[in-house]
């Protein structure tokens, strides 16, 4: 039979379903044993029905993909655009961020192990949105001014982490003599001083076996400085906890079973990355 494909759509579709009943007869005359053989013949008559129609072919995707887009939001997931649909069903790896996503997102202080503990308080910048910086505060507080060795000394400046040196500081000045407050990744706050300021090996070695059980560890040092010299008065490493999201490993363990890989990124230290991968 022909079909006339800019025709009417009740002459086009009253052929498409002669076409089923010539199927389905047919099925019928041959005695075709067995009921997937059957199913493979009407699914053969339905493929025939689309490719009679071709005009027909977009309402079905679109929607397909209506529906997709209808059971991604029972999932809490917004869909802005239909196309997006058919992208996510070709995806075969997905990278996602740790803090907030694997993790839930709640970096807490635990604590601050060494001689730095005892200025807790002098630490955390002001006006910063940074987790590290919230939960050092959330901890200890915050203090513009500090007693050391009878001399009052006030805040002067902030500097916020940066990137280039992996570390932050809080300055604060008597006259020509400063109190440092550095914190960042243990190996960029230890490095910086010469091997007269002490051997920090040990120290180091801390820092990682505390990063291998899941903490996010910060490295800690307070340094005293006049137009002479400067001397290290006390180092510390600062212990923080995300939790690992409970659904995390569920939804990680179907997308293999989806044969999709998933990549965890993160700029924590690849030991805490590991524990939390695990």
């Amino acid at each position: 039979a022909e079909y006339r494909i800019g025709g009417s759509g009740g002459e086009t579709y009253a052929g498409v379903m002669d076409e089923v009943v010539v199927f389905l007869r047919t099925l019928d005359k041959n005695e075709i044993a067995g009921i997937q053989e059957g199913m493979e013949v009407f699914l053969a008559a339905v493929a025939l029905a689309v490719a009679a129609i071709p005009e027909g072919l977009s309402v079905v995707s679109l929607l397909a993909m209506v529906v997709g887009v209808k059971k991604m939001a029972k999932e809490n997931v917004l869909v802005k655009r239909l196309n997006s649909i058919n992208t996510l069903g070709s995806v075969d790896i997905i990278v996602s961020d740790k803090t907030g996503t694997i993790t839930k997102g709640e970096l807490t202080l635990k604590e601050i192990v060494g001689d730095a503990s005892k200025y807790g308080s002098f630490f955390s910048i002001s006006g910063s949105k940074d987790p590290v910086e919230n939960a050092i505060f959330s901890k200890f507080g915050r203090e513009n001014r500090i007693s050391y060795s009878g001399r009052d000394f006030q805040l002067n400046k902030e500097i916020p982490f940066d990137y280039g040196t992996l570390s932050s500081r809080r300055v604060f000045c008597n006259g020509d003599e400063s109190l440092v407050f550095l914190k960042g990744a243990p190996e960029s706050i230890f490095e910086k001083f010469p091997p007269c300021e002490g051997d920090f090996s040990q120290i180091l070695k801390d820092a990682h076996e505390y990063m291998l059980k899941g903490y996010r560890v910060i490295g800690l040092a307070v340094v005293h400085s006049t137009p002479k010299k400067s001397n290290l008065v006390c180092v510390g490493l600062a212990l923080f906890e995300d939790p690992v999201r409970k659904e995390s490993k569920e939804i990680v363990a179907k997308l293999r079973q989806l044969g999709i890989a998933f990549v965890m990124a993160t700029g924590d230290h690849k030991n805490t990355a590991k524990k939390v991968a695990e």
